[in-house]
């Protein structure tokens, strides 16, 4: 269960309403109920669109929430002259990199990364190249072992 699908969008830094993302997220694990129902709480891309050297989807109020389960990750890539619309996936979860690297020594840690927002930017290619794009970000997804959902918009 989500928290609110990104309670801060467009905001970054994240002002100081910050401590609300665990405060939520334990009201709704131990006070509902779902930690006795096994279901998940989730960030709900926090800020919005994730950059690939950015912390939008993961500041460190919701990597250390023992309460939130899952961060859920929210991106839009499109191609470019070098790169395929798959490959910013590609290099934010790469070992050491933001996501991974931010994951390591919290007392949250365990918790599942999923790409749980993500879609079709149009580029100078044209829409020729929607079909490549959209395999290109889920084939890298699916190759670090990224779970993600089909939810995916077209800008």
């Amino acid at each position: 269960m989500d928290l609110q699908n990104e309670p801060f969008s467009g905001i970054w830094p994240i002002p100081s309403g910050e401590g609300w993302l665990c405060d939520i997220a334990n009201y709704l694990k131990f006070n509902v109920g779902l930690d006795k129902s096994n279901i998940a709480v989730i960030s709900g891309g926090i800020s919005g669109p994730q950059s690939v050297d950015g912390m939008q989807n993961f500041p460190d109020s919701a990597m250390e929430c023992t309460a939130i389960d899952v961060i859920g990750i929210h991106g839009y890539f499109k191609k470019d002259d070098a790169t395929t619309a798959g490959t910013s996936w590609a290099k934010m979860f790469v070992p050491g990199n933001t996501l991974t690297a931010r994951a390591k020594g919290k007392k949250g840690e365990g918790k599942l990364l999923l790409v749980e927002e993500w879609g079709y930017v149009h580029s100078k290619f044209g829409h020729f190249y929607k079909k490549e794009a959209i395999f290109d970000q889920g084939n890298a997804l699916n190759y670090r072992g990224i779970p993600w959902v089909s939810e995916i918009y077209v800008y």
